[in-house]
């Protein structure tokens, strides 16, 4: 895959949260390959856990330590209240 240089944030302030043009891809591509196992593509499982593991690392590695150093405390409380608990929250 390649990568560019600037994978910047980008958002409109007044309806959305943080989003990252290249996380969004990747979602996608993430709900794609689900999308074959469920129909029974049962080889897409190993390329599934290794685009996931990569999606988390940029994600831990990149996303948020970016975040950490560029938002204020009032971003952050934005990103708290817009983002949805995860399934081990709501259990």
């Amino acid at each position: 895959m390649k990568r560019s240089a600037s994978s910047g944030c980008s958002r409109d302030r007044r309806s959305s949260p943080p989003r990252s043009p290249l996380s969004a891809a990747n979602t996608g591509s993430l709900d794609a390959q689900l999308a074959a196992i469920v129909a029974g593509d049962l080889a897409a499982v190993n390329p599934l856990i290794d685009a996931l593991r990569d999606h988390i690392n940029r994600e831990e590695n990149g996303l948020f330590p970016a975040s950490a150093i560029a938002l204020s405390g009032s971003e952050w409380d934005e990103v708290e209240r817009t983002t949805p608990p995860s399934a081990v929250h709501r259990a």
